[in-house]
């Protein structure tokens, strides 16, 4: 932590909220409040400034705010006639981490991928500063906190089936005095959760509830026995519904008065309150991108990876008897878009195994994308087997299935996936041309003893970087001499010639690997044989390596 908090408070305009009309809008009503509150000030906080916290993908006018928030926004000024009301957006957030925190508070809060995570370290850098009461927008206040004052912070402990943490605090709704060390030690463990890419056992652990569960007992114990010690006010949420598909949570004080209700249907981001450029919390940290990685990554004790007796899984690897016959993992349950995948599997040096199959399933095994089957010869120099996956359609609950015969000694590693540029041009692709050959059952041939360009095009746009070249003939095909010339740019000139030789060819597959040391336009893949070639060219499949 750096420098002191700004003595003057920055208060932002609230779209739809005459911030001084209110007490005409709500006439007697807001006096009989005013009059209460001067009551309860004498023992109770007065609590002076309330915050919100909005991150979208796009600073959208706040006019556009749905209705269901600006309700929630009402009542609170009602609640609290006199406190000064701040919406606070992501701008504003980051030029107020840059004033009072160090470089890794930002660090932190820029690389944090979900929205929802952002706002849990800007509410906590907010507090920290200011002090005040945090409200979330999906929660709707229903009376005045009263919070003795002898304390100098306040929250309730979360609905306990949302994470196997007894500790965790609910984030939607948090009051406190400026400087509390609660969130000092919250905001520091989210920075050590960036570093180390921490995910936990759900997606309240990287930097909501249960972060803040462990500060506040951090905090405590640092107190000792220390008379002070005793100045957090912590009551409890409770699901006023709990046989209905929506709990209905309300927030319950200390002394045992309803303040609160979250009024959000859907957990994970705020679309279905109608607000957009949103996303959703739970769906990125299932999809291990909580910290922008570009590459998954499940260890082998990840929670999300399974295991039945007795298959044992620890931070080293997943492992099974010698005589085991049967499914070694699966899961992790993440969910895919359109498109092409690479899925690599560690193995621990030396494992050995007669024959592993790799099942890809959607939705709890009930789809199956695509089977592999591995042998040890298929184990690659860095100890792994990869496979590619393609999905011409979005896929939920997709799970990596991991059988293997008796005789498996070794370990699993880790799981990788890493999305791939894949490309295919069929023969009948209109992008694909012919100079000397024509289409025919299925395929491009060419007249007997005819040499020249039997394709080019297709004219892609290709970034820098390596690829690998899948050219597909029919299986009779036969030739002696044959080369691609990689062509680009608008003089069409050839970056790279790849000698295609006949002993490569597997089940009519031939691959080549090329590199492009800047973007190219106008990519062409120019397939030149000779007289001696017969047979059908199919297709041309580009991955990305």
């Amino acid at each position: 932590m750096k420098k002191t908090p700004s003595t003057s408070f920055q208060r932002l305009k609230i779209a739809g909220i005459k911030q001084t009309g209110n007490c005409f809008k709500f006439g007697y009503l807001v006096l009989q409040n005013k009059a209460r509150t001067t009551l309860r000030m004498k023992i109770h906080h007065k609590i002076k400034h309330l915050h919100h916290v909005l991150i979208l993908d796009e600073e959208v006018p706040l006019g556009t705010i749905p209705q269901s928030i600006k309700r929630n926004l009402e009542a609170a000024q009602y609640a609290y006639p006199l406190a000064e009301q701040t919406l606070w957006r992501n701008q504003e957030i980051r030029n107020l981490i840059k004033e009072h925190f160090d470089d890794d508070v930002l660090y932190s809060y820029d690389i944090l991928a979900p929205y929802s995570y952002k706002a849990d370290l800007a509410k906590f850098v907010i507090l920290y500063v200011f002090g005040g009461l945090y409200i979330d927008l999906g929660v709707q206040i229903a009376r005045e906190w009263n919070i003795p004052n002898e304390k100098g912070i306040a929250a309730c402990r979360d609905v306990s089936f949302t994470s196997p943490s007894w500790s965790a605090i609910q984030t939607g709704l948090l009051w406190s005095l400026p400087k509390r060390r609660e969130f000092e030690i919250a905001i520091q463990y989210i920075v050590e959760n960036c570093k180390s890419k921490y995910y936990g056992e759900n997606p309240l652990y990287p930097t909501g509830p249960v972060v803040l569960g462990r500060a506040f007992i951090a905090a405590l114990a640092e107190k000792g026995q220390d008379a002070t010690a005793d100045d957090q006010y912590v009551g409890s949420c409770r699901s006023v519904t709990p046989d209905s598909p929506m709990l209905n949570v309300s927030y319950v004080s200390k002394g045992g008065e309803v303040i609160a209700f979250r009024n959000k249907l859907i957990g994970g981001d705020l679309l279905h309150l109608g607000v957009t450029g949103s996303n959703n919390y739970n769906k990125i940290w299932e999809e291990r991108a909580v910290y922008g990685e570009k590459i998954r990554e499940w260890n082998s004790n990840d929670c999300l990876i399974r295991t039945d007796f007795p298959v044992f899984k620890n931070e080293f690897g997943i492992t099974a008897p010698a005589d085991f016959d049967g499914i070694l993992s699966y899961g992790p349950y993440t969910s895919l878009n359109a498109g092409a995948y690479k899925l690599r599997i560690e193995l621990e040096p030396g494992t050995t195994f007669r024959k592993i199959e790799v099942d890809i399933t959607a939705e709890f095994q009930r789809e199956l994308i695509k089977s592999y089957v591995f042998f040890p010869t298929d184990i690659s120099n860095d100890d792994s087997i990869t496979m590619l996956i393609e999905v011409n359609k979005p896929k939920e609950k997709v799970e990596f299935v991991i059988r293997t015969e008796t005789g498996f000694q070794g370990t699993i590693k880790k799981f990788e996936l890493e999305p791939i540029l894949f490309q295919k041009w069929l023969f009948s692709d209109p992008a694909i041309k012919t100079e000397i050959g024509f289409i025919k059952d299925g395929g491009i041939s060419t007249r007997p003893w005819t040499k020249g360009r039997l394709t080019y095009g297709p004219y892609a746009s290709l970034q820098k970087g390596c690829y690998k070249l899948r050219t597909k003939f029919s299986p009779e095909t036969r030739f002696t001499n044959a080369v691609i010339q990689i062509a680009a740019g608008k003089e069409h000139k050839t970056r790279q010639t790849l000698k295609l030789k006949p002993i490569d060819m597997k089940r009519g597959c031939i691959e080549t690997f090329f590199t492009l040391d800047q973007n190219e336009e106008n990519v062409e893949f120019r397939l030149c044989v000779n007289r001696l070639f017969m047979g059908k060219f199919l297709s041309y499949e580009i991955l990305s390596q």
